[in-house]
């Protein structure tokens, strides 16, 4: 499987401007400022290559996670729509897009929901039963093989830290705190 190269063993060259940085911005701690930027970018990477992945195989990782979500369903009439959400948190918008392609390939299909005619159900169907448990094995094998570089403790420390970084930008968007409290992480701490 040929995957689009990104480079993500190399320091983005962001950290080449830590001295620009603190010119433009005196008292800002560029340098941490700089690392945690580099962290999103390889997040970001990550992001990138795990879609390449799911491409390659001829799926989406938002087809993949909605059909894995149907596949464990044990409701003959199908899942609503806010019971998925909460396996793939994306906009109403992305999610109905994900929905129609999966229906438009015969996946899934929309069923009237028996407790509210205003809503539809999401059930899987036999072609989209087939395609998802030919894959899921394919697929955990790979994902042993991927992560082979990391122990276990190091997949639940780098779960805490994001499950962290998404609490702290959700009290930011959410305006509940606000961000100059000494209490916080130290900056100059090492990350």
């Amino acid at each position: 499987m040929k995957l689009n190269p990104i480079t993500t063993n190399q320091k983005p060259t962001i950290y080449e401007f830590a001295d620009q940085f603190e010119v433009l911005f005196p008292g800002l701690n560029a340098a941490f400022m700089l690392r945690f930027a580099g962290t999103m970018l390889r997040i970001h990477s990550f992001m990138m290559l795990t879609e390449s992945y799911f491409q390659s195989a001829g799926t989406s990782k938002g087809r993949f996670i909605v059909l894995v979500r149907l596949l464990i369903s044990k409701s003959p009439e199908g899942e609503s729509i806010s019971s998925i959400r909460p396996f793939y948190p994306i906009s109403n918008a992305a999610l109905s897009g994900i929905l129609d392609t999966l229906e438009r390939d015969a996946m899934i299909e929309r069923l009237p929901n028996p407790s509210d005619r205003r809503k539809v159900n999401i059930r899987i169907t036999e072609p989209g039963r087939r395609f998802i448990m030919g894959f899921l094995p394919k697929h955990l094998q790979n994902v042993k093989t991927m992560s082979a570089f990391v122990t276990n403790e190091e997949i639940s420390t780098l779960s805490n830290i994001v499950q962290k970084l998404i609490h702290g930008v959700e009290l930011f968007l959410s305006k509940e705190t606000e961000y100059t409290d000494p209490g916080m992480r130290d900056p100059e701490a090492p990350l």
